[in-house]
């Protein structure tokens, strides 16, 4: 059994920043298919043949290729995909960390999830996407994680005039105890819209949330099959908000291989 970050285990790609400050521009192609003959590099040239024309699978290129052909300037590129990054993979990395937190504090819904991962998938075999929607008490996990460790937490609400409630029951007694399953019967009609939004709402919330729901059931998923979880002696409770809430002493936690 080893002590771990569950970053150093987790399915995430390592923060690099960029050797160069600033971006290169791609040279669209020509409608007559030159195959990105304007590029200067292999991997552009590449990666502009895979789709005869089309931009490379990854999200860097692509946006070069669109900024460069209307015309923007270096610093929307660099800064949309600042956005990008951040977003998208600072927000994971909180949501997967306090989730194994979470198991590892919890070792009952740790093997609950487990049996479920192995009856849907078995063993042997890691999950992909196409099980998502099986992964009931996986998906329990990650939302009840969210309600808890919400990666983002400046979502400031306030009434804009005083309210009064008439003898109605305020939930919170149990608020801050981790039970997945008050999300056992999610959608149910005549849930409140706005009494679970770790994502925003509206028409301004968070565009990658079906992604990120489902990167962290698969990565969650497919850590349950390799590995129990348990927290290290070492381990303080102390959630802190730095943009993203993190565990301010850090997240020790022991991974023993599963056979």
């Amino acid at each position: 059994m080893s002590i771990y970050e569950p970053g150093d285990v987790l399915p995430l790609l390592p923060y690099r920043r960029p050797a160069q400050s600033t971006p290169t521009y791609y040279k669209p192609p020509s409608p007559s298919c030159g195959c990105g003959k304007g590029s200067s590099s292999p991997r552009r040239r590449r990666g502009w043949r895979r789709r005869c024309g089309g931009a490379p699978h990854d999200v860097l290129p692509r946006a070069l290729a669109f900024y460069h052909h209307w015309g923007k300037q270096h610093g929307t590129i660099v800064e949309e995909t600042e956005n990008l990054f951040f977003a998208g993979k600072e927000t994971m990395t909180s949501l997967l960390t306090w989730a194994t937190v979470a198991l590892a504090m919890h070792p009952e819904w740790q093997d609950r999830a487990r049996r479920e991962v192995v009856v849907v998938r078995g063993r042997r075999s890691l999950p992909t996407k196409d099980h998502i929607t099986k992964l009931k008490t996986v998906g329990m996990i990650v939302n009840e994680t969210l309600r808890l460790y919400p990666p983002a937490v400046a979502m400031i609400r306030k009434a804009k005039q005083d309210v009064e409630l008439g003898g109605g029951h305020a939930w919170g007694g149990d608020a801050t105890e981790f039970n997945p399953a008050r999300f056992a019967d999610e959608g149910q009609e005549g849930e409140p819209g706005a009494a679970f939004m770790p994502f925003g709402g509206g028409a301004r919330a968070c565009i990658g949330q079906n992604l990120a729901l489902m990167e962290a059931k698969v990565a969650l998923a497919v850590v349950l099959l390799r590995f129990e979880l348990r927290l290290s002696p070492a381990y303080v409770h102390a959630p802190r908000v730095l943009m993203i809430l993190h565990p301010q002493h850090g997240a020790p936690v022991m991974f023993r291989p599963l056979l």
